[in-house]
C-alpha cells in the first residue's frame, strides 16, 4: 500500500513535467519547420548593369557621379540578403603617388557604404542592401543606385584619377513573391514596369469573329500602351476560339469584347459580376424633355416564367430629376432611388407603375436624362435591368421612346444593383492561370459601351481617375472637347520634363527632344524660351549657355549677374537646322578651360532650367511629302491619332490583327496626345465613305481588301487585276514569277479620297508576304531600311526605292537583289525555295534571367542542422527521467 501511494506521488510530481517537456520539444520542432518553410519561399535573382541597359561608365576626379535605375516586379517583396556587387577599375595616370579616393554608394539617397580606394587596379566591392531602402512596386519612383566618386588631391592631380564602373557589376536581389491587390491606378503596371527585371508579354484576347468595334478598341488600347511604354512592350493577339489555357500562364491578358461575343468574359470571377437576364423589364418616356418641365415615365414588368414570382423594382431616377409622385406600392428609399413593391406576380401577367419627376431648370440642352431600373426577387437577387435615356431640349416632346430589344443576354451587377446598360466597364483581376500576372477585361453590353471602356483605358486619367479593381464608365467626351493640345507652344512640363540643374560645367548637358510632323516646316518665328536661374559666381568665369539644334550650334548667352536670379532667354530655331520627325536640342554651360579645376571643386557654379520653359513652334505647310523613312511621323498630324484609319479585310487574319496592334503601338509612341482613338474598319464600306481628312493604312492581300483594289492602279507597284500577282511596270526586264512566290510590299501614295493625306498600303503576294511587310514597319532592325515610296520585303530582307526618281537599271538591281531566283521571260522559270512563314510576333528577349549559379527556390522540406542532435538529446533526457522514476520507485 505504501509503495503504491509513493508511485502515485511520483506520477503526480514527475509526469506533468515530463509531458510539458515533450510538448516543448514538439512545439520547437514545429516552429523550426515553419520557419524553415518560410525561409524556403525566398528567391534570389541576379542582374547585371549591362542587362539593365547600361554601358561602362568612367568617373573622373576630383568629383563625379553616376546613377542607375531599376524597379521591382509588382509581386516581389524585398528580403534580407540583397546586395550590389561592383566590378571596378581604379586607374591613376600620374607618377606623383596614389591620392586617396572615396566611393560612396547610395540607394534612394540613403548612404549604404563608403569605400576608400588607395591603390590602382581591379576591385570588387560588395555592399549589402537593406530591404526597407528599396521601393515597392506600388510606389511611383524608380529605385536609384547612386555612385559618388571623390578624389582628395589637388585638382590638377585629381583630374588624372579615374574609376571605371564595368557593366558586369550586378544586383543580387532576395525577394518573396507576395499576393497583391489589382489596382487600375497603377496602370500600365504590372503589364509594364519601367526598368523592371523581366519584360512581360501581353496577349489581347478578342472574340472569335471580331468586328470593327472590337478591333478599334484593341488598337486604341495598344496605341496608349505604346506611349506609356515607349513601344517596349511585346504584344500578341488570340481569338477566343483559339484560346489554349496552357499558353496563358506566363502572360498578362487584355480581354476585349461583349459578354455575348467573348465567352472568356463569362468564365471569369469579376469584381462587377455578370448575370443572365430573367423575366422582362421595360420602360417608356418622352424623347425630349424641356428643363423645368414635369414629365412621367412608365415601368413595366412581365412575368414570362412558368411560376409565380415575388418581385421588387428599384429605380435610379435621372440625376437631374426630382421625384414628384409614384403610383402603387412605390416610395423613395433614399435620395434618387425609388422602390416599387410588386408582390406576387402570376405567370404571364404584366404590371406597371408611373413615376412623375420635374427636370432641373438649369439642365443644359443635350444632357442625357437617364433612369436605370433593377428587377429583384425577394432574396435581393437582381434578375434584369432596364436603362432608358431621353434628352434635354427646348421643349418637351409628345413623342415617346420605349425600351427596345435588349443589347445582350447578360448584364452587370454591382452592390446588389444592376449597372446601367450603356455603361462601359474596365476590370482588373489576378490571372486565373498565373498569380504573377493580371487579366484586364474591357467590356460593355453593346458596342457603344465597349468603346467607352476602351476609351477610358486609352486616355490619361485625372482626379478621380481610375483606381481599384474596376471602373464603370458612364460617358466619354471627344478629344476635341478635351483641353486642346497646343501645337505651337509646348512647355517642357507638358512633354514630360521636370526642373533640371547643371552643376558640372563643360561636362553636363541637357537633351530635349521634340517632333516636327511630316509635311511641316518651322516658320521664322519659331524659338526656344528658357526660364533659368544660376549661381552668380558664373559671372566671374565668363560662363555661357550654349544651345545646339540637331548638333548645329544655334546660339549662346552670357550668364552674368543680371540673369542670375531668374530670367527668360530666347533662342531662334532656324528652319535650316530642323527636320521632319524627331529633333534634339542640347543645352550646356561652358567656360574657359583655365577655370576647369575652379568650377569642378565648387558648388557655387550651377544653372537650373525650369519646366515652364517652352518651345514656340509655328509651322507652315510645305505640301504632302511621301517617303517611307518618315513613318510613323507621317501619321501624327493629330496627337490623338483620331484621323488614322486602319482598313482591313472583312475577316482579317490573326497576323493582320497583330499587325494593326503593333502599328498602333508604334504610332502611340510618337503621338503627342493624352488620348488615342484611331479607327479600324473591317470589310467593304460604301464607296461614298467620306475619307477626306484621314490618313489611311490598308492591310492585306489585294484580293481580300477592297481598299487596296480601289487604289491598285495608283500603286507604285500595282497588282494584276483580280489577283495577288504583281503587274511589273517599274523596270525594263519583266520577270516570270512562280504563282506561289512570297513577296511583301510596303507602298506609300496620296490617298484616293484626299490628295493631301497619306495612304500606306501593306500588302504582298501571299499571306506570308503581308506578314513580312508588317514586320518591316514594326521591327527596329528593319524599319530603318525603309525609304522612298516602295519597299520589297522577303523574310528579313528589305529593298527600298522611289519609283518617281529611280532609273530603270536601279530598279532591276534592287529587284534582282531581293528576288535572286527570278528570271526574265525568255528563260525557263525557276521555282524559288519555299520559305516557312515566320511568326509576325518578334520573340521577346527577357532583360535578364536567373543566373545558372543561382539555385532555384527549394520546394521540398528540409530540417535545420541542429534538429537531429536536439532529438537525440531529448530522447536521452526522457530515458534519464524514466530511469530516475523507476529507481526511486524501487527504492521506496
Amino acid at each position: 500500500m505504501t509503495i503504491s501511494t509513493k508511485r502515485v506521488n511520483f506520477h503526480r510530481i514527475y509526469l506533468p513535467w515530463l509531458w510539458a517537456f515533450l510538448l516543448l520539444i514538439f512545439l520547437t520542432i514545429c516552429l523550426s519547420t515553419t520557419r524553415t518553410a518560410d525561409a524556403q519561399t525566398n528567391s534570389d535573382f541576379d542582374i547585371t548593369l549591362e542587362e539593365l541597359g547600361y554601358g561602362e561608365r568612367q568617373l573622373i576626379g576630383p568629383v563625379s557621379s553616376v546613377d542607375y535605375y531599376f524597379s521591382f516586379p509588382i509581386n516581389w517583396e524585398p528580403q534580407t540578403g540583397s546586395y550590389v556587387e561592383l566590378d571596378l577599375d581604379y586607374a591613376i595616370s600620374s607618377q606623383a603617388g596614389y591620392p586617396t579616393a572615396l566611393l560612396e554608394v547610395r540607394l534612394n539617397r540613403q548612404l549604404l557604404h563608403t569605400e576608400s580606394l588607395e591603390s590602382p587596379g581591379d576591385h570588387r566591392l560588395r555592399v549589402d542592401i537593406p530591404p526597407d531602402v528599396l521601393f515597392l512596386s506600388e510606389e511611383k519612383s524608380l529605385d536609384r543606385l547612386q555612385l559618388d566618386f571623390r578624389v582628395d588631391a589637388e585638382c590638377e592631380s585629381a583630374l588624372l584619377v579615374a574609376l571605371t564602373v564595368r557593366n558586369s557589376s550586378l544586383l543580387h536581389l532576395t525577394y518573396q513573391e507576395r499576393p497583391w491587390q489589382p489596382d487600375l491606378a497603377l496602370y500600365p503596371k504590372p503589364i509594364y514596369q519601367e526598368r523592371a527585371f523581366e519584360l512581360g508579354q501581353v496577349r489581347f484576347v478578342l472574340p472569335s469573329e471580331p468586328n470593327s468595334t472590337d478591333l478599334r478598341a484593341a488598337a486604341m488600347i495598344a496605341a496608349r500602351l505604346g506611349r506609356l511604354t515607349w513601344e517596349q512592350l511585346p504584344i500578341s493577339a488570340t481569338l477566343s476560339s483559339d484560346l489554349l489555357p496552357d499558353t496563358l500562364s506566363e502572360e498578362h491578358l487584355i480581354i476585349i469584347g461583349r459578354p455575348d461575343d467573348n465567352p472568356l468574359i463569362r468564365q471569369l470571377a469579376l469584381p462587377v459580376s455578370l448575370a443572365e437576364r430573367h423575366l422582362a423589364l421595360s420602360s417608356q418616356m418622352p424623347a425630349v424633355v424641356k428643363p423645368g418641365d414635369t414629365i412621367s415615365y412608365t415601368l413595366v414588368v412581365d412575368n414570362k416564367s412558368d411560376a409565380s414570382q415575388s418581385l421588387v423594382v428599384e429605380d435610379r431616377l435621372p440625376a437631374e430629376g426630382q421625384l414628384l409622385a409614384c403610383s402603387g406600392q412605390c416610395e423613395e428609399i433614399r435620395p434618387g432611388v425609388i422602390r416599387w413593391e410588386l408582390g406576387s406576380l402570376a405567370p404571364g401577367r404584366q404590371i406597371s407603375t408611373i413615376v412623375g419627376i420635374r427636370l432641373d431648370a438649369l439642365t443644359p440642352p443635350g444632357t442625357a436624362i437617364e433612369h436605370t431600373a433593377s428587377l429583384l426577387d425577394r432574396q435581393g437577387i437582381v434578375l434584369n435591368v432596364d436603362t432608358l435615356s431621353a434628352q434635354a431640349g427646348i421643349s418637351t416632346s409628345e413623342q415617346l421612346i420605349a425600351t427596345g430589344d435588349k443589347p445582350s443576354n447578360y448584364f452587370f451587377v454591382h452592390n446588389d444593383q444592376a449597372v446601367a446598360e450603356g455603361d462601359g466597364l474596365v476590370q482588373e483581376i489576378v490571372s486565373p492561370w498565373s498569380s504573377g500576372h493580371v487579366a484586364i477585361v474591357v467590356t460593355g453590353l453593346d458596342e457603344t459601351a465597349l468603346l467607352k471602356a476602351a476609351q477610358a483605358l486609352s486616355a490619361d486619367a485625372h482626379f478621380p481617375g481610375m483606381w481599384g479593381d474596376y471602373v464603370i464608365v458612364q460617358a466619354t467626351r471627344s478629344i476635341s472637347e478635351s483641353a486642346p493640345v497646343s501645337f505651337e507652344d509646348m512647355s517642357f512640363a507638358s512633354q514630360g520634363y521636370s526642373n533640371r540643374s547643371i552643376s558640372v560645367l563643360n561636362r553636363e548637358y541637357f537633351d530635349h527632344y521634340f517632333d516636327v510632323p511630316l509635311g511641316w516646316n518651322l516658320s521664322d518665328e519659331a524659338h526656344l524660351a528658357l526660364h533659368t536661374a544660376h549661381g552668380i559666381a558664373l559671372d566671374d568665369i565668363q560662363a555661357t549657355l550654349e544651345v545646339e539644334l540637331n548638333d548645329v550650334p544655334i546660339g549662346s548667352a552670357y550668364l552674368d549677374e543680371s540673369s542670375a536670379h531668374t530670367s527668360w532667354i530666347t533662342f531662334p530655331l532656324p528652319t535650316a537646322a530642323s527636320r521632319p520627325g524627331s529633333n534634339r536640342i542640347q543645352l550646356q554651360v561652358s567656360a574657359d578651360i583655365e577655370y576647369q579645376c575652379r568650377f569642378i571643386t565648387s558648388d557655387r557654379y550651377w544653372l537650373t532650367v525650369y519646366d515652364d520653359s517652352f518651345l514656340h513652334l509655328p509651322r507652315q505647310t510645305t505640301g504632302l511629302t511621301l517617303d517611307l523613312d518618315n513613318f510613323p511621323s507621317s501619321f501624327r498630324n493629330h496627337p490623338g491619332l483620331e484621323d488614322v484609319v486602319f482598313l482591313l479585310p472583312e475577316h482579317p487574319t490573326l497576323a493582320e490583327i497583330e499587325g494593326v496592334l503593333r502599328l498602333a503601338l508604334r504610332l502611340g509612341r510618337v503621338a503627342g496626345g493624352d488620348a488615342f482613338w484611331p479607327q479600324v474598319v473591317s470589310g467593304r464600306q460604301p464607296d461614298t465613305e467620306p475619307w477626306a481628312g484621314y490618313q489611311l493604312i490598308a492591310i492585306g492581300l489585294p484580293t481580300r481588301n477592297h481598299y487596296i483594289t480601289a487604289v491598285n492602279s495608283d500603286l507604285p507597284q500595282p497588282f494584276r487585276p483580280g489577283t495577288d500577282e504583281i503587274l511589273q511596270e517599274v523596270d525594263r526586264v519583266v520577270y516570270r514569277l512562280p504563282p506561289d512566290v512570297s513577296l511583301g510590299y510596303v507602298q506609300a501614295l496620296p490617298s484616293l479620297w484626299d490628295k493631301d493625306r497619306v495612304m500606306l498600303v501593306v500588302t504582298g503576294t501571299t499571306a506570308e508576304g503581308v506578314a513580312w511587310a508588317l514586320t518591316s514597319l514594326t521591327d527596329d532592325q528593319l524599319s530603318w531600311q525603309l525609304f522612298g515610296n516602295l519597299a520589297l520585303v522577303r523574310d528579313r530582307e528589305v529593298r527600298s526605292m522611289d519609283t518617281r526618281e529611280i532609273v530603270p537599271e536601279g530598279v532591276v538591281a534592287i529587284t534582282q537583289g531581293i528576288e535572286p531566283n527570278l528570271v526574265p521571260v525568255a528563260i525557263p522559270t525557276l521555282t524559288p525555295t519555299t520559305t516557312l512563314s515566320p511568326s509576325l510576333a518578334v520573340t521577346p528577349t527577357a532583360i535578364a534571367q536567373m543566373t545558372s549559379e543561382t539555385a532555384p527556390p527549394v520546394t521540398g522540406r528540409s530540417q535545420p542542422v541542429w534538429l537531429v542532435p536536439l532529438l537525440i538529446l531529448s530522447a536521452l533526457v526522457v530515458v534519464t527521467l524514466v530511469g530516475i522514476a523507476v529507481w526511486q520507485a524501487r527504492s521506496q
